[in-house]
C-alpha cells in the first residue's frame, strides 16, 4: 500500500473517531504518525506546536503539516482529505438525521453521553502538550520550560495578554532564555 493510501486511512480513521475538536485530535494524530515509524514524537511535537501557533484549526494544521512531512505536497492533501471526509459525511448525515428526530428524548441522553468522551480526549490532548513541553526523554521536568509555561499561562489568564501578543513575546522569551 503506497504511502498516500496510508495518509489519507490514518486521517480518515481520526476524523471519524474523534469527538472533542482539534486538540483532541492531538493524541491520535502523534500516534498514527508515530507508531508506523513516520516520524519520531519529537518531530510531531515540533509540528503540534506550530500546529497551535499558526492560523487554522489546529487538526487541519496538523494533518497538513504532517502529511508533508512524510509525503510532500501530495501527503498534505491525502492527509487534510483524509481528515475532512468523515466530517463532511457525518455533519451532513446528522444534520438531516436530527432535523427528523430532534425531540426524542433517548437522542438526548446520547448526545450527553458523548461530553465524557470529548472530555477524555481534552485532558488527553492537555497530557501530550503537558508531556512534550515539559518533560525530557527521561520523563524528568525540564524546570526552565515548566517556569515558562507557568509564565506564558500567569500573562494569559491574570494579565489578559492576547494570544498575538502571547505568541510573539514568547518567541522572543525562548530564543534568549531556552
Amino acid at each position: 500500500m503506497n504511502v498516500y493510501w496510508q495518509l489519507f486511512i490514518s486521517f480518515f480513521k481520526i476524523g471519524l473517531f474523534t469527538f472533542g475538536g482539534g486538540y483532541a485530535m492531538a493524541s491520535l494524530i502523534e500516534f498514527e504518525m508515530v507508531n508506523p515509524g513516520w516520524m519520531t514524537k519529537n518531530e510531531y511535537a515540533d509540528i503540534a506546536a506550530l500546529s497551535t501557533m499558526t492560523p487554522g484549526p489546529l487538526a487541519i494544521n496538523c494533518a497538513v503539516f504532517s502529511g508533508w512531512r512524510v509525503g510532500g505536497l501530495s501527503g498534505a492533501f491525502f492527509a487534510l482529505f483524509g481528515l475532512v471526509v468523515p466530517a463532511i459525511l457525518l455533519v451532513g448525515s446528522t444534520a438531516v438525521w436530527l432535523s427528523k428526530n430532534h425531540k426524542k428524548e433517548w437522542l438526548d441522553r446520547l448526545l450527553l453521553s458523548f461530553r465524557p468522551v470529548g472530555l477524555g480526549l481534552l485532558i488527553s490532548a492537555c497530557w501530550f502538550f503537558i508531556r512534550t513541553g515539559i518533560l525530557n526523554s527521561e520523563n524528568l521536568i525540564e524546570w526552565d520550560y515548566f517556569a515558562f509555561s507557568v509564565l506564558m499561562f500567569i500573562l494569559l489568564r491574570v494579565f489578559k495578554i492576547s494570544g498575538i501578543q502571547l505568541v510573539l513575546l514568547s518567541s522572543i522569551f525562548g530564543y534568549f532564555l531556552l
